[in-house]
């Protein structure tokens, strides 16, 4: 039915008349198969009702998706299989599908394991932060003596732009139908290596450019907290011959 009127709209024309009549003969086909289907799904449920049933069919609990598919096709096979069509057990898969990328994340990522993963609303464009710069002061007074105004600490935003990242494997029906295959299986390795390697490598050397920044990429100066300019990271800079457990030790103290 799709077919005919595509050809039509290709041709920017309209239907002749035997493609109408050929349109309303496949309609009225696939309202028959509607109604039959129909009767023998109440046909099933009237069969789960009646207690002690042992039929093949009630007692494997088969679902009105499960015997519709079968109707149409003559295969005994999950619906979950079907990965191109949502409705036929595309909405199931595709969720199981990102829990496991998102755990392999987890397990895999050294960059996620120590940076702070933040949930944001679907639709969001970019994340803000406000980042205390310091710079509070405190004075000594006696009793009754005159006060005076102290500094105030100061406050930095800082903004963060999201960007996606994506994978678009394709697979054949075949593949689909071919029960010896873990289709899910195979494409969440796949899929949770990628992402892994792409995240570690765009947090790490990452341009900023339709994609994270990766801490590598910012500026960097050997100045101390209070007097290196905010947005820049301090480095250390040390001789490989004067590299040592204790110079390493000193990278993690405060």
């Amino acid at each position: 039915m799709r077919a005919i009127m595509e050809t039509a709209d290709k041709e920017q024309r309209s239907t002749t008349e035997a493609e109408g009549a050929k349109f309303d003969e496949l309609r009225s086909q696939v309202g028959s198969l509607e109604k039959e289907i129909a009767r023998y799904e109440a046909l099933t449920d009237e069969q789960r009702n009646q207690a002690g049933a042992a039929s093949e069919t009630a007692s494997k609990d088969v679902s009105n998706d499960e015997l519709r598919h079968w109707i149409k096709t003559g295969e005994l096979r999950s619906l979950a299989t079907n990965t191109n069509n949502g409705a036929d057990g595309g909405y199931s898969v595709i969720p199981q599908l990102d829990r496991d990328v998102m755990k392999r994340l987890s397990d895999d990522s050294v960059m996620r394991s120590i940076c702070n993963v933040v949930r944001l609303p679907i639709g969001a464009k970019e994340y803000k932060k406000l980042v205390s710069n310091g710079g509070a002061a405190v004075g000594h007074i006696g009793e009754g003596e005159k006060r005076t105004e102290t500094g105030t600490p100061t406050l930095n935003e800082v903004t963060i732009t999201l960007h996606n990242i994506y994978a678009y494997p394709k697979t054949t029906q075949e593949i689909l139908d071919f029960g010896g295959v873990d289709i899910l299986g195979w494409l969440t390795d796949e899929i949770a290596d990628t992402f892994t390697e792409t995240e570690e490598s765009t947090l790490t050397n990452g341009t900023g450019t339709k994609q994270a920044k990766g801490f590598l990429t910012y500026s960097r100066s050997a100045d101390k907290d209070k007097t290196r300019a905010f947005g820049t990271l301090q480095k250390m800079e040390v001789p490989v011959a004067k590299l040592t457990a204790d110079t390493l030790i000193d990278l993690f103290s405060p």
